[in-house]
């Protein structure tokens, strides 16, 4: 799956780029008998994204889609690499990297590197295959590309954007409402796929039992969106995905007085693809195949 997000106004909720999707493999382990179980990881935000090549794949995700630009707040960035058949590669390593200077990651590489101009981090993956790095945010907000590459050989990477905040931004500040993201781009998504929009700004309504803003067209072939308000802002609009063919759906909201903002949910899906495309078979010798874009289950 491939996700582009795009943006109005100051600030933003979450980008998520993917070069190609591969399905999430099983976990694998090792054949030691005195390794303990690796301690299971946290939710994935969305789908993983990442690359695929003939030496196997590479799958990236993290715990949060945004933090705090404070110095202080972090996320597990993760990166599991996989190989043709979706068995783990253990004991290769991952190199991340962030472009945000006053960024850290823990373990990171030396500050005094002088080959390091920006935050990286060299970690080895474990038995599962994973490698995990907690990622500790800037002092300036803004969109933070995190990326994740492997060693020549395996020619494997992934690009993920996190949202660093304003933490001194207070919502419903007398400005005109505006949705973050004001558009997403998925391709090839699971069904009931959910994505989240924030609303900032506006002004809410006051009445007791009464929601601060009002859903203009809210449903559609593409999707389904709803209001969530839990007494505390921003609110959010939560966004479930019920297409099952490529088109486009915009949905807004008004505020308490009249006020309009828009965003726009747009889904494709890409030609199926069997991967390796050609292969020499011995006999007798099983050949595993992978399959991925279009819509499954595949018949």
């Amino acid at each position: 799956m491939r996700m582009e997000l795009q943006w109005s106004g100051r600030r933003a909720l979450v980008v998520l780029l993917g070069l190609m999707v591969a399905a999430c493999g099983g976990g694998g382990g090792s054949n030691s008998t005195d390794i303990a179980p690796a301690p299971p990881g946290p939710q994935f935000v969305l789908q993983p994204v990442g690359s695929t090549s003939p030496s196997g794949s590479l799958l990236m995700s993290v715990s949060a889609p945004d933090l705090a630009a404070d110095l202080a707040d972090r996320i597990e960035v993760l990166a599991q690499l996989l190989d043709p058949g979706g068995e783990p590669l253990e004991g290769r390593v991952v190199t991340f990297g962030a472009g945000a200077v006053t960024a850290r990651f823990e373990p990171g590489l030396p500050e005094d590197d002088p080959d390091v101009d920006f935050p990286a981090a060299s970690i080895v993956t474990d038995v599962r295959g994973v490698a995990r790095v907690t990622f500790i945010a800037p002092s300036e907000p803004g969109r933070i590309p995190i990326t994740a590459t492997t060693t020549a050989n395996l020619g494997l990477s992934g690009l993920i954007f996190v949202q660093a905040y304003d933490v001194g931004f207070i919502p419903g500040d007398g400005e005109a409402p505006s949705l973050l993201p004001s558009e997403i781009v998925v391709e090839d998504p699971d069904p009931g796929m959910e994505l989240s929009f924030l609303i900032i700004g506006g002004t809410p309504a006051g009445g007791p039992g009464e929601p601060p803003y009002r859903l203009q067209n809210a449903e559609s072939g593409i999707g389904i969106a709803s209001l969530v308000f839990e007494g505390r802002f921003p609110a959010e609009i939560e966004y479930r995905v019920t297409a099952r063919v490529s088109g486009s759906h915009t949905f807004g909201v008004i505020d308490a007085d009249g006020r309009r903002a828009s965003a726009t949910v747009n889904v494709g899906f890409s030609p199926v693809v069997i991967a390796p495309e050609k292969v020499l078979v011995e006999p007798k010798r099983p050949q595993t195949f992978v399959v991925s874009g279009g819509l499954p289950p595949y018949d």
